[in-house]
Parts: structure tokens; sequence; C-alpha cells
């Protein structure tokens, strides 16, 4: 990695200067706020440092914008956190102002780089087209007096009729390719994305279960097979959701659902939610098989089975013209986290 182009990066000496100055500001917050309120702020500010950075080093155009997507959603946590601190009477107004601007300047600075990064990926899956060259011998300068020949007789309406036949054929025989390769590449693009955005998804689901533990509180029990929604904790205990715009049947009743998570203190506000799956795939089912279907770390307990959750996740391409390709994923992932009985 070019880590003298990274230092040059605005959104990354932004994102860098923001996170010195939120470690600073959380050294004056209670003492009992070390695991809670400190930690939480000092972990997103550095996250959007870290996925920023990873980002830049990645290789492809799509693994450089997970990332920023990502540093994106910690900005946006960290904002939020600031806020509440401040609601907390942590924080004076005008230091919980100035982050919230700064968080959304570095914001939009991401969604700006995001979008350059689109442009370029696009400007490099098109096929380069080279322009004639015109040989020396013939430059102005060199000019060769053409020959003459003598005058062509002139077509019969027949021979003029096969002619026109035979150039038609060819158009539409060339025509007919071109569509086919423009079929093709569209069908191909649409498959390597679908692919890369199940597997971004299905690695950030799996990455919060395995980080923290099933919500039975907040599920009513025994659990549905299968649940519609993921509610989970992580070891701060703060609250870790995911849904989706489906429907109760399960069905996309809309141009395209999407999947959105939530990973703050409280998830009951709609605005805490924020959409995970990128513009040009659709969200066609999401369940999780959660077993055992009631918490078996409670006192009394007679069952003895580890927690897994089994995950069915189904997208649709919207970039594919030709056809619908669709793509299932599904994975068992233990909960690492236990209690103790």
């Amino acid at each position: 990695m070019n880590k003298k182009g990274l230092d040059n990066l605005e959104i990354y000496k932004l994102a860098e200067e923001l996170e010195i100055l939120v470690y600073k500001i959380t050294k004056n917050f209670p003492n009992d706020e070390k695991y809670r309120s400190i930690d939480q702020l000092r972990r997103s500010s550095s996250s959007v440092t870290n996925n920023i950075a990873e980002g830049y080093g990645r290789h492809s155009f799509q693994d450089k914008i997970n990332k920023f997507y990502i540093a994106r959603g910690e900005a946006e946590e960290t904002r939020k956190g600031i806020e509440k601190s401040y609601k907390k009477e942590f924080i004076e107004k005008k230091i919980e102002s100035f982050f919230n601007k700064k968080y959304i300047q570095l914001a939009k600075q991401i969604n700006a780089y995001i979008n350059f990064l689109r442009d370029q990926q696009d400007k490099y899956n098109q096929s380069p087209v080279t322009s004639p060259q015109v040989p020396k011998s013939h430059s102005p300068s060199t000019q060769v007096p053409f020959p003459k020949y003598p005058s062509p007789q002139s077509f019969t309406l027949i021979e003029l009729i096969v002619s026109m036949a035979l150039i038609v054929t060819a158009v539409l025989a060339a025509m007919g390719i071109y569509m086919k390769v423009i079929g093709t590449r569209e069908k191909t693009l649409g498959q390597v994305n679908i692919q890369e955005d199940g597997q971004y998804l299905m690695g950030m689901i799996v990455k919060d279960i395995r980080g923290g533990l099933i919500d039975y509180s907040n599920y009513i029990e025994p659990l549905a097979s299968p649940e519609e929604k993921l509610l989970l904790l992580d070891f701060l205990e703060n609250q870790v959701r995911y849904k989706t715009d489906l429907s109760g049947s399960g069905i996309c009743a809309l141009a395209r659902c999407s999947i959105k998570r939530c990973k703050n203190v409280d998830c009951s506000d709609e605005d805490n939610f924020q959409s995970i799956t990128m513009t040009n795939v659709s969200v066609e089912r999401l369940d999780f098989y959660i077993i055992p279907t009631s918490n078996p770390f409670t006192t009394g307990s007679t069952s003895y089975v580890h927690p897994r959750i089994t995950i069915v996740l189904k997208l649709k391409s919207l970039i594919e013209k030709i056809g619908e390709k669709q793509l299932t994923l599904q994975q068992t992932v233990p909960q690492r986290y236990t209690y103790r009985k």
C-alpha cells in the first residue's frame, strides 16, 4: 500500500483527526462509562479510519466500495454517540455541534469517493476503443496520386436488390452478435456483483452473531421457525438488529427490498436503522432458524444445546437485463459468547 498516497487522502486525514479528538474528549467522561460510551465511541471512531485505510489498500473496486460503505456506517454511529453524550451531559453543546458538523462533512466526502470509485469501475469495465492510425505514406504532405480506372458499368435492378439484401443481412447479423455480446457482458456483471454483495452481507451477519449472543428476552418464546428478524446483543449489551422490507409472507412487494441493520443501545427508533444492501441488488428472502427455540442459559433450564443460527439469504440482481439472476446463500453459525448457568 502506498502510505504516502493514503496520508494525502482528505477523508483519511479528517477521519484520523476526528478519531484523536474523540479520544481526548472521552478522557473527561465519568469512570462508570469506561466500558460503555467511552469504549463504544473510541472503537467506532477508530473503525472509520481503519476501514478507509483497508479500503484504500484493496485491489478490486468492489472490495474498496464495500469498505467505504462500512466506514460511512461507523462514522454515523460515532456521530450519534457524540449526540447521546451531550444529552447525558458528558460534553457541552458547542463540542457536540462541532463533531456533528465534521462527521456529516466526512460522510459526504465518503459518498463522493464511493461515486468516484463507481465511475472508475464503469470505465474499467468498458472495452477500450482505439482510434485508427493514418499511415505516414498517406499523410497530406506525401499524397500519392490515385490511378485512373475505367468508369464502372451501371448495375441492373436485380443486381441492386441482391446487393441491398446482402448488406441488410450482414448488418442484421452484426447487430445480433453485438446484442449477444452486450447481453452476455451484463449477465456476467450481474452474476459477479450479486456474488460479491451476497458474501459481504452474509459476512456482516455472521460476524455479529459470533461477536454477541441471541437476545432471547426480546423474542416471544418458543421462537418461530423461521424468524424474520435477528435480535442480538454485543458484549457491551448494545442491541444489534437485522430486518428487511419483505412483507409478512416473506415476499418483496417493492421494486427493490433491502436489509436494514441497527447497532445501538436502543434500536426501537427507526432512525437508528440503516440499509446495508447495495443499490444493484434486491433481497428476496432472509430467514433465521434459531436453535434452541428458548434460552438454554436461564436458571432451571434443562436444555444444554449450544445456540446456533442458520441464515438463509436470497438475492436478485438488478443489473442483469436478460432474465433474473438469483443467488441463495445458507450458513449455520454457532453463538460463541455464552452465559454461565
